[in-house]
């Protein structure tokens, strides 16, 4: 029963960040090549596909940290 719960933990969270990230990549205009790295390693390794995300996203210019579903107007 705990592997089941475990496993069923990890699945849950890499579909729903996943799926987060995409939405999110789609509205911040993000290319899928740097999106398709963030995936992989969201769904091997969790956090760390989200970090690495943020990580790209905060490098492109296209946003700060925030799991916010609105998107900042660009500064003018």
């Amino acid at each position: 029963n705990g592997a089941l719960t475990g496993w069923s933990h990890y699945l849950v969270f890499d579909l729903f960040v996943g799926a987060w990230i995409g939405r999110d990549a789609i509205r911040r205009n993000v290319t899928h090549i740097v999106v398709l790295p963030s995936l992989f390693f969201c769904f091997m390794f969790g956090p760390i596909g989200l970090l690495l995300y943020f990580a790209a996203r905060m490098m492109l210019g296209k946003g700060s940290i925030s799991l916010s579903e609105t998107v900042e107007p660009a500064a003018r």
